[in-house]
């Protein structure tokens, strides 16, 4: 696995998606979860994935007997790094506090900021409503 992944916004989304709840989410789960295009979303994958970061699995739904798909879920090593990335997150406590506070965070960048505050007991403390929940 590469030493630093290259990371933006919508690499730091799925990360996040991939962190969450969902246990192995396909690729329409988490661009629901991110509210970024599928078409963004795959191409992403498949990169973190030829990075070791990610490993997918084929399957296919029972109830539509429909074609398959595909199943994430973040490598052993992968998932160390993404809680790593997240932690280096920081909060900067002008603009993203005031966002926070005002409801103006995107759905992503909010759950972003709570993964983030799990690792992170400064901007928790800063963040009113985090208590180790992520939104």
């Amino acid at each position: 696995m590469g030493e630093r992944l290259r990371t933006n916004g919508a690499t730091l989304d799925v990360l996040g998606a991939l962190l969450g709840p969902e246990d192995k989410p396909d690729a329409s789960q988490i661009a629901k979860a991110t509210g970024r295009p599928a078409s963004s979303v795959l191409p992403i994958l498949a990169r973190l994935e030829r990075d070791g970061w990610v490993i997918s699995e084929s399957y296919v739904d029972p109830k539509t007997q429909g074609r398959g798909q595909r199943r994430y879920r973040l490598s052993p090593d992968g998932m160390a790094k993404a809680r790593s990335i997240v932690a280096e997150e920081h909060l900067v406590p002008g603009q993203s506090l005031a966002a926070w506070v005002d409801g103006e965070l995107s759905p992503a960048a909010r759950r972003r900021a709570s993964l983030h505050t799990l690792d992170c007991d400064a901007c928790r403390s800063m963040l009113p409503g985090t208590s180790g929940n992520v939104v």
